[in-house]
Order: C-alpha cells, then sequence, then structure tokens
C-alpha cells in the first residue's frame, strides 16, 4: 500500500509517533512508581522491625534492672525483719524423774507457776517451808492459839435443812482448821426414795448464787429449796 507523502499524512504520521511514546512513557511511569512503592514499604518494614527489635531488647534490660532493684530491696527487708512470739500452755517434762549433777541448780522466775500432777510424788533432801494462805479474821472474833492444836487441812462442814421428803444440804470447805470464813460453799438437795438404790440429788447453788441443774424432778421448787440453803454470811451477821 502506498501512501502519498502529503503534508497533511507527515502531521499525522508524527502524531502517531508521539501519542504512541506518551503511552510508553506513561506506562514506563507507573512500573516505576510501583516498584519504587514495593521497595520503599520493604524498607520500612526493616526499619520497623529493627525499631520493635530495639524496643523490646529496652524492655527486657529495663525489667531486668527493676527484678534486680525488687531482689536486693527485699533482700534488704528479709534481713532486717525480727520475728517475736509468746508462747501459753503448759510445759511438760519426759521423763518425770530428773536428777542434777554434783554442784547444779535449778531457779524459777518469782512470778512462775509450777503444777505437779496429782499422783506425782517430790523427794527433797532438807527444810521445806510450806506458805499457808492468808485469812482474814474479822475483829470480833478472838483467835485460837494454833499452836497449842493440830492444824487440820481440807475438811467441809455440812448444815442440813428437812425439805419435803429430804434435807438441803449445804457445805462450806476449809483449807486449814486456821480459816474463819470458808474457802468455797455449796448447797445441794438429797432424798432417799422408797425403792431401795435409787436417791435423789439435785444441786442448787454455789457461793450464795442459785446455779440450778438443768433436769429437775418433777414437781420440785428449786427456788424454796433454795431459800434454805445455809450460807456462811448468813449466820455471821
Amino acid at each position: 500500500m502506498n501512501i502519498v507523502p502529503t503534508e497533511l499524512n507527515e502531521s499525522l504520521a508524527k502524531a502517531i509517533r508521539h501519542r504512541i511514546a506518551a503511552q510508553g512513557t506513561l506506562i514506563y511511569g507507573k512500573v516505576g512508581f510501583w516498584h519504587l512503592l514495593g521497595f520503599g514499604l520493604i524498607i520500612f518494614g526493616i526499619g520497623a522491625a529493627t525499631g520493635l527489635g530495639f524496643y523490646g531488647y529496652s524492655q527486657i534490660v529495663q525489667k531486668k534492672d527493676d527484678l534486680n532493684i525488687l531482689s536486693s530491696m527485699l533482700s534488704n527487708a528479709l534481713s532486717k525483719v525480727q520475728l517475736r512470739a509468746t508462747a501459753d500452755g503448759t510445759v511438760q517434762l519426759e521423763p518425770h524423774d530428773l536428777s542434777l549433777a554434783k554442784g547444779q541448780t535449778v531457779s524459777l522466775a518469782a512470778d512462775s507457776h509450777v503444777l505437779l500432777d496429782r499422783s506425782s510424788t517430790v523427794v527433797a533432801n532438807g527444810n521445806i517451808t510450806v506458805q499457808l494462805p492468808s485469812i482474814s479474821v474479822p475483829p470480833s472474833v478472838t483467835p485460837r492459839s494454833i499452836g497449842k492444836m493440830p492444824l487440820v487441812t481440807n475438811f467441809t462442814v455440812f448444815k442440813a435443812v428437812a425439805f419435803g421428803k429430804g434435807a438441803v444440804m449445804t457445805g462450806w470447805i476449809f483449807l486449814t482448821s486456821a480459816q474463819v470464813v470458808p474457802t468455797h460453799q455449796y448447797c445441794y438437795y438429797t432424798a432417799n426414795l422408797e425403792t431401795r438404790g435409787f436417791d435423789i440429788s439435785v444441786d442448787l447453788g454455789s457461793d450464795g448464787r442459785l446455779e440450778a441443774a438443768k433436769t429437775l424432778p418433777t414437781g420440785f421448787d428449786v427456788t424454796a429449796a433454795f431459800a434454805n440453803c445455809v450460807w456462811f454470811k448468813s449466820i455471821s451477821q
């Protein structure tokens, strides 16, 4: 096909060549843009990863320093702690029989209390001094000479008052015969039933206070029975 080289055809050919060149430049520009964008994202990713790595390392180092500081503080606090405790109870010695070597002594504090088992025995070589309980003597009572009379210990004086089919018994407990006032008092009702081997015993009170038992015989008037208790104060007045 022959094209006549006219001026119009030459202009059209130049325009087409310029358009094709422009399209190629545009395509190369888009390709370069995406290449640069991808490269930039790669660089950004590397930078972000490096920054996160340094940040994590700094946190680990900081936590390690804080842990060392905390460990040092706990160590100092524990080294200065003083534990104090108070024990309250009973100390038992096993075996019960103890022997001291020659020249050894045992001492107890002035405010200490030592209790012995009822079944235990005490053997001592030497003189033993027993302090009797203090006794208050009313001015109106003239104490008897204790030196001329034997000392009686742990005895009870009973007072009986008839009540119903039995009696109201009041007991005065004295530690020694030198006491004028009893250490303890108690009162109870007792009666012998017609059936052999069956007796009634009802606790009424102690030291002038009504402390009746929870279980009482049918029809038993505990108040009237308690009124027949003979307390030491009532007869000393």
